[in-house]
């Protein structure tokens, strides 16, 4: 079974970064020459080390999927499957820092859990950086 799941995220995760694609009901390599390499930079995880993990609009969850079995190949997490990885996730403390709609910036994250020193000091100078004030002033005021 473990084979097979590591199977569909390898093959999922290669979809959403478009070495392969969907034909039919079968998965193929992409004959594109242009690959997507480049992962904008203002979106992504944020670990309660203070890593960020920047992931492109709509990538996110299989991003969070694709961690998460890694931390269980590693025998540093145990998985359930009846959760969303992003919830999972934001139970272990990460911030999602993302753009739902495209239209309105958005933080999500558990609220059972404290923003570290580490988070909250990356969130000041990323927003600093973005001229986001809005976002600045609820940092420093514990309202995000």
């Amino acid at each position: 079974m473990g084979d097979f799941l590591d199977k569909c995220a390898s093959d999922a995760w290669d979809i959403i970064s478009g070495r392969k694609k969907i034909i039919g009901n079968k998965i193929v390599l992409c004959e594109c020459n242009e690959l997507k390499e480049d992962t904008n930079q203002d979106y992504g995880w944020l670990a309660p080390n203070g890593k960020f993990y920047p992931a492109d609009f709509g990538e996110h969850q299989a991003w969070a999927s694709q961690y998460l079995l890694e931390q269980y190949r590693n025998g540093k997490i145990d998985l359930k499957i009846n959760e969303e990885p992003g919830d999972v996730l934001c139970k272990m403390g990460f911030i999602l820092l993302h753009n739902p709609h495209r239209y309105n910036f958005s933080v999500t994250r558990d609220y059972n859990k404290r923003i570290t020193n580490k988070q909250k000091n990356f969130l000041i100078e990323y927003f600093e950086n973005r001229n986001m004030n809005d976002w600045l002033n609820k940092i420093y005021q514990d309202e995000i």
